[in-house]
């Protein structure tokens, strides 16, 4: 049986069939379409300002060795590194980078 007391105390709710017809009248409606949630023209220009990079990112598809790949790939080409934390959506623009136990990079 399902524990009420939340529901009692916080919304004078006592029954499970309180509380779903609760749920069910307070939902909203949407119209929103994928394009709430995405900026589209954001995620082009993007792509269209690292196209090369995100080619070489690109390239380690089919890898039979990532990690060392990824580490060959990021020392030869550095600029790579700045597309990650679009690709991870970090809204600040650093990635931090954990080298070891001991310490963290960030890398802007």
């Amino acid at each position: 049986m399902a524990n009420l007391d939340f529901y009692k105390k916080h919304l004078n709710l006592s029954t499970v069939d309180e509380i779903c017809k609760a749920l069910s009248d307070t939902l909203i409606e949407t119209n929103c379409t994928y394009d709430f949630f995405v900026n589209w023209t954001k995620v082009t220009k993007n792509r269209d300002a690292f196209k090369y990079e995100l080619a070489l990112l690109k390239s380690m598809k089919n890898s039979s060795d990532p990690v060392s790949d990824f580490r060959d790939l990021l020392t030869k080409y550095p600029e790579v590194v700045k597309v990650i934390p679009i690709l991870l959506a970090c809204r600040d623009g650093l990635l931090k980078v954990l080298n070891s136990i001991e310490t963290g990079l960030q890398y802007n």
